[in-house]
């Protein structure tokens, strides 16, 4: 940190100016004091007029100099020009003080004792060592208190001529000549002094400013400047009971919806200024006292002291999220935010801080897991959900290596010829103590804990040993569906793992057929869509898996490498008795053909069913009414039963048959 010369001058300027006037008062005092004594001893045989006009010049010119003193210690806290405004008359009192005392030469020659001059020498003398020591922070105003002093008596004992006067002349220019080289030395060791403790209390002041840099950084967020996590759990201990006290705490655990997808897609610094958005949004939509803090990434916390109830702290949820939700544009980029919330209120959800941000958090994963856009208060039962969460998250990464994981296959339907014409994968999970365990119960865990790729890979590695194990069986082969993760696709990994597992087992790619749901699709497009053509290259085929509830623009159908589209059951299963599910469906299988898609329908559970998506003109169909989900054997047992050329495996390449045999 560089110093203005100038204002370091002054700096040292101000302290001489305040050493000099911090031993002015004892100065002063036994100047007086000295006077007066003095003025007694000379008082016999001396001029008492001229005597008592010496004293009270002393005593006067005290006096100005104490009220100088007075205004320096009333200003010594102030800017050090202000308090340089009083270097000028304290030089000037101190010749004149030095003027007052060096008249008493009158004196000393009006005594014709010359023990009394030599008396009035020696005082003298004391005199000006003790402005010496006492004035020698300012060298001009103990230079000239010396010189005013000493010279009229030398000079008055020139005059006079004679040995003795002569010889104490020159004593007193050497003693002159001593204490100003003595003022020098000692100016020069107070300048010095004063300068190390400046460079002291600079470097003390350094690193104050650099333990509160420190302090602040290790307690505020550096991208949105709000109080990060270490500061919040320190902030929450005191907060809550005091706050506590008179109304409720409200605390509000926020995540904002599919921020990494914005990241992967605009890269790491569109994400710091969607953050810096989203602070700010925060900011403006909570109430003046509220707090808001970044526990890291898209996390945030607000913590709402004086809610009234329950409802008022969801009634700050539904404002926070309308208030993310607006239009906004990042680098010329439109973005609609959205949020997940999960609310906890002290003291009734947790007396301490780590317990209520616990359970905050236990009622954002109940709102991610209802949709995500939304919020939700936590409930007494959300703890046994949280227990159950960890027990099988803990439970699912030891599936992986204890080989609890296992795949079964259902068969599509051609409607038209009642053959398999291809296999959908489903992931299974038998538990040593629970038994079978439902995907609908272990796949959100894996969403949430980060196990989605880990258990892809083993899918797709199951999937690609048993394909080679069939052709080596003389199993006739038909393309075989996977289900994909939205987080599958994050790095661009997907398409490369599956080019080198079906490099590793031999396997085609073109039977391999890839799902993903259109609300993933769409909330995930700017992920996968290179990922979908690199796949597509491969000669993966690419099903929409669920369509028909992704509520979005249908021109994604011709913007991306889609094979397929399955209609989601949920029309399916009305269509028997409401003509509009069977409208929705025509107008798929429609849409579908248009664009030379294939079409799926899902969830077929009766025979009724099946003839109605017959008679639309719906190719596939899948559903307990056909295939409930097999084993492997079973499977191939069913294939190899079916017509000896399958329909759809006609409209595939040979060579892989080549590729298979020789891996076998």
């Amino acid at each position: 940190m560089s110093v203005n010369p100038v204002a370091r001058a002054q700096d040292v300027r101000a302290a001489q100016i305040a050493q000099f006037c911090q031993n002015l008062p004892t100065a002063l005092g036994s100047g007086v004091l000295l006077a007066v004594l003095l003025s007694a001893t000379l008082w016999e045989g001396a001029d008492h007029r001229n005597l008592l006009l010496w004293v009270a010049g002393i005593v006067a010119i005290s006096g100005v100099r104490g009220g100088l003193w007075r205004q320096w210690r009333a200003r010594r806290q102030s800017a050090a020009e202000i308090v340089l405004a009083l270097s000028m008359p304290m030089r000037a009192t101190s010749i004149a003080a030095g003027l007052v005392w060096g008249s008493t030469t009158l004196y000393l020659f009006q005594a014709h004792d010359t023990g009394t001059q030599m008396l009035l020498a020696f005082v003298l003398a004391g005199i000006t060592a003790g402005a010496t020591t006492s004035m020698a922070a300012d060298r001009f105003a103990a230079v000239g208190f010396q010189l005013a002093v000493l010279v009229p008596l030398a000079a008055r004992m020139a005059v006079e001529g004679g040995r003795e006067h002569l010889g104490m002349c020159l004593m007193t220019t050497l003693y002159l000549a001593f204490l100003v080289a003595t003022v020098l030395r000692l100016h020069r060791q107070i300048t010095d002094g004063i300068l190390m403790r400046a460079e002291a209390q600079r470097r003390e002041s350094a690193l104050r400013e650099s333990e509160q840099r420190y302090r602040n950084l290790a307690h505020t967020d550096s991208l949105t400047g709000l109080p990060n996590r270490h500061a919040l759990h320190q902030l929450l201990p005191d907060l809550l009971p005091a706050a506590g006290k008179g109304a409720p705490v409200a605390l509000l655990y926020l995540d904002v919806d599919n921020f990494k997808d914005l990241n992967d897609t605009h890269g790491h610094g569109f994400g710091d200024r969607t953050l810096l958005l989203v602070a700010e949004r925060l900011r403006l939509a909570v109430r003046h006292d509220d707090i808001v803090a970044r526990m890291g990434g898209d996390e945030f916390v607000i913590v709402a002291p004086q809610i009234r109830t329950r409802g008022d702290a969801e009634a700050l949820a539904g404002k926070v999220l309308q208030a993310l939700s607006e239009p906004a544009e990042v680098d010329t980029v439109s973005v609609r935010l959205g949020a997940s919330i999960g609310i906890g209120l002290y003291p009734e959800d947790g007396w301490g801080a780590e317990e209520l941000l616990k359970r905050a958090d236990i009622a954002l994963y109940q709102a991610k897991m209802r949709g995500r856009a939304r919020f939700h208060s936590f409930t007494p039962d959300m703890d046994d959900s949280l227990r159950e969460r960890l027990f099988l998250e803990k439970a699912l990464r030891a599936a992986l290596g204890n080989d609890e994981l296992f795949v079964e296959y259902q068969p599509l339907i051609d409607l038209q010829q009642n053959r398999p014409p291809e296999l959908e994968t489903l992931l299974r999970w038998r538990h040593p103590q629970r038994g079978l365990l439902s995907p609908a119960k272990f796949i959100p865990i894996a969403e949430h804990y980060g196990l989605m790729e880990s258990l892809g890979e083993y899918v797709l590695r199951s999937v690609c040993r048993q394909l080679r194990d069939w052709h080596a069986d003389m199993v006739p082969l038909v393309p075989v569906a996977i289900n994909v993760s939205p987080r599958q696709f994050d790095g661009g990994r997907l398409s490369q793992l599956v080019e080198r597992t079906t490099a590793e087992f031999g396997v085609d790619p073109s039977l391999l057929h890839i799902e993903i749901t259109e609300s993933a699709l769409m909330q995930h497009s700017g992920n996968v869509i290179e990922t979908l053509h690199r796949l597509r290259a491969l000669g993966v085929r690419i099903s929409v898996d669920d369509f028909g509830t992704g509520y979005s623009s249908l021109s994604y159908l011709k913007n991306l490498p889609i094979d397929c589209l399955k209609i989601d059951r949920s029309f399916i299963h009305d269509m028997t008795r409401d003509p509009r599910d069977v409208a929705l469906v025509r107008g798929i299988i429609g849409i579908a053909k248009s664009l030379s898609m294939r079409v799926v329908a899902e969830g077929v559970e009766t025979q009724r069913q099946a003839e109605m998506l017959r008679a639309l003109g719906c190719e596939l169909a899948q559903g307990y009414y056909f295939h409930r989900p097999m084993s492997a054997a079973r499977c191939a047992a069913l294939l190899i039963a079916a017509p000896s050329a399958p329909s759809f495996t006609e409209t595939l390449t040979q060579p892989h048959l080549k590729r298979l045999g020789a891996s076998a």
